[in-house]
């Protein structure tokens, strides 16, 4: 966690712990909150110092200014952000101070920025469009858009892959060429997964895909999680519905090789190893043995990858979680992401991860998987 941290300090142009002393340091995270409070005083009318620096709070994943002044008080020693850095990954988009060189800005702070100003929304119980320019405006831009640059529409009655063939060293490969929109979706993705525990990174890459499952960053991440996780329903469920939205742009007879050097091909690839893994749990043999044959045939230049993964997610004696997922009185986050499956039922578009909710709930599993893979070098 505190790599990761640092990490996205680093992004956000914050000088790193080991090079100063921790007070002086912090003293300067504080002034630079204090400083956004301010001028949010001074964009937003009639708004008092502390309604302001409560909100800049909120908008931190803090509950008001006082426990700010708490929690970065607590910080003594360079032991204690190692030991508090998811709370303040939370915090650290208040901290960025980017200059007009950095706008627009780069995925990862844009990202952050966005983040904050979705919560600056909710804080303030602001319109949309008025939050996101007053955000802008904090951090010393224009507008939203001269901040964070334009964000792409993702295409909803076309593909949002195009499939080709070409040669790579004088060798014939298939390629899967994502739109701009897809592109730009799966930075932003990976971008925003960095900013989450992983026990939250399963729900976030849902929100992501629920009505565009072809989004491969998202739904790679989602299955392989949910495998992870022992839940073979669900993530045979994403798999195969990522994969299907997918495989409209691949034809089917292809038996070229995705082209090396490729993230979208070995996302692919690793979508079709979480299908075979899941399949081969639930003993769905024929299905299994042809996604084994179609893993071989289009995962070539990927199998170290593939091979790693199925080793990690196909361990021997593995046995899927079946604890109760339906339980409304808990308040685990960790553990309720059947029972967000149920809670959005209403929307119909949904009716399958229902069913494979319910499914993750009762049904028997067969005997354990048994992953083998043999072919061409």
């Amino acid at each position: 966690m505190y790599k990761c941290f640092c990490l996205l300090a680093a992004a956000l142009k914050l000088q790193p712990w080991e090079e100063v002393a921790v007070r002086p340091f912090l003293e300067e995270l504080k002034r630079r909150m204090e400083a956004k409070a301010l001028r949010l005083q001074l964009l937003l009318p009639g708004i008092t110092l502390e309604t302001s620096r409560d909100a800049i709070s909120r908008a931190s994943v803090m509950v008001n200014w006082r426990r700010v002044e708490e929690d970065l008080g607590y910080i003594e020693t360079q032991q204690d952000p190692e030991e508090q850095a998811w709370d303040l990954i939370d915090m650290l988009p208040v901290f960025y101070e980017p200059n007009m060189l950095d706008m627009p800005l780069a995925v990862l702070p844009r990202v952050s920025v966005r983040t904050f100003a979705r919560r600056l929304r909710e804080a303030l119980r602001l319109d949309a469009p008025y939050a996101y320019e007053l955000t802008a405006q904090l951090y010393g831009a224009r507008d939203w858009l001269a901040l964070a640059g334009p964000k792409r529409f993702l295409p909803i009655a076309e593909p949002i892959y195009r499939y080709g063939s070409g040669e790579v060293a004088g060798r014939p490969y298939a390629w899967l060429e994502p739109c701009a929109a897809v592109r730009q979706a799966d930075e932003e993705f990976e971008a925003m997964a960095q900013l989450r525990q992983e026990v939250f990174q399963a729900d976030l890459a849902q929100n992501e895909s629920v009505d565009q499952p072809g989004l491969l960053c998202a739904g790679s991440v989602g299955a392989t999680l949910h495998l992870v996780d022992r839940e073979y329903d669900i993530a045979e469920w994403k798999a195969r519905s990522t994969l299907e939205a997918i495989d409209k742009s691949y034809p089917k007879d292809c038996r070229l090789a995705p082209a090396p050097g490729s993230r979208t091909h070995l996302l692919y690839v690793r979508l079709k190893a979480v299908l075979y893994v899941a399949l081969m749990y639930f003993d769905k043999n024929d299905e299994a043995e042809a996604e084994r044959e179609c893993l071989l045939a289009r995962g070539r230049e990927y199998r170290a990858e593939y091979e790693g993964l199925l080793k990690k997610l196909a361990p021997r004696n593995s046995k899927p979680n079946r604890e109760p997922r339906f339980d409304w009185s808990t308040d685990s986050r960790s553990g309720n992401r059947a029972s967000w499956l149920c809670l959005n039922a209403s929307n119909t578009s949904l009716s399958t991860q229902l069913r494979a909710g319910w499914r993750c709930a009762s049904v028997t599993p067969g005997s354990k998987p048994r992953v083998h893979l043999r072919g061409a070098q």
